[in-house]
């Protein structure tokens, strides 16, 4: 097949790149609060550890996705092929904040050991996911459509969708106007003066609200430089306490599973013959990256 030229970027790739920046920005945010707040980690963990953790992950994800969408585009000969989207999984974000971390913490008071717990856990699940790739196609033929789809689907619509939502309710001179800019933008396809992306004006917009109505603050508490390190103490220590306590590695066996499948390339609506093994290496990455 006649090779042809593939983009690396196009105009249409600003907003999915702003819309995928939202999305992320808005999980870090939650992350840092509810570890710092709620389950009382030190400064050192959360801005130490675990959001260098994801920077790393996010980094490598999203680079290994950019790869495989310009060979595939380079092997068909196509300029219409699209990197999927990696970031962090909100409903599995959710899970690991709530149904693991959070009950050991409650458990031992320990917020540290629970910060262990959760870098196991998630290692755990890394390794889970990997394992599934040998079963994808095997899955992918006796796993109804409705099946997959009625899964997402009921996630997305409670943790995505309606929960987001009633913030916007919540703080409605702050949350309407960005959404009112993200359906115009989006779903009618109106263009904004200067071409400006509508992600983009829809975090400027909500942010300037948000400093309007007193409800966001600048401040440089957390500031500073934090290179990623290798945690391989925390690690053990959390792998040896999911050994004792199984209660964990039965929650995380079906999230990781369900994660398997929102991922999976092959997903009957999908259309990508890119290899499953190989799209699931950068895997790991990002359940480790806690």
């Amino acid at each position: 097949m006649q090779s042809q030229h593939y983009p690396v970027i196009r105009r249409g790739d600003l907003n999915g790149f702003w819309a995928l920046f939202a999305d992320n920005l808005a999980n870090l945010v939650l992350i840092a609060t509810v570890c710092t707040f709620v389950f009382e980690m030190p400064g050192n963990v959360v801005f130490g550890r675990i959001l260098p953790g994801i920077g790393v992950a996010l980094m490598v994800g999203l680079s290994f996705y950019f790869i495989q969408a310009r060979r595939l585009a380079r092997r068909e000969g196509r300029t219409d092929v699209t990197a999927l989207p990696y970031g962090i999984s909100t409903p599995i974000l959710f899970v690991y904040l709530f149904g693991v971390i959070g009950p050991v913490y409650w458990t031992t008071g320990k917020a540290v050991c629970a910060w262990q717990v959760g870098v196991g856990a998630a290692f755990v699940g890394g390794i889970i996911e990997m394992l599934g790739c040998l079963i994808g196609p095997w899955l992918k033929r006796i796993t109804p459509r409705a099946g997959m789809l009625g899964t997402l689907a009921g996630i997305a619509i409670v943790w995505i969708a309606t929960v987001p939502l009633a913030e916007i309710f919540e703080h409605a001179a702050i949350g309407f106007p960005s959404l009112a800019i993200i359906l115009l933008g989006l779903v009618a396809g109106v263009r904004f003066p200067g071409g400006i992306p509508a992600g983009l004006l829809a975090i400027a917009v909500g942010t300037f609200m948000g400093f309007v109505t007193g409800e966001s603050k600048l401040t440089l508490e957390g500031a500073g430089f934090y290179p990623p390190v290798l945690v391989f103490s925390d690690l053990w220590a959390g792998l040896q306490y999911i050994a004792g306590d199984l209660k964990v590695f039965t929650i995380v066996l079906p999230i990781e599973i369900y994660n398997f499948i929102e991922t999976s390339p092959r997903h009957p609506v999908m259309r990508s013959p890119s290899p499953l093994p190989s799209c699931h290496t950068s895997a790991i990455s990002s359940r480790t990256s806690w």
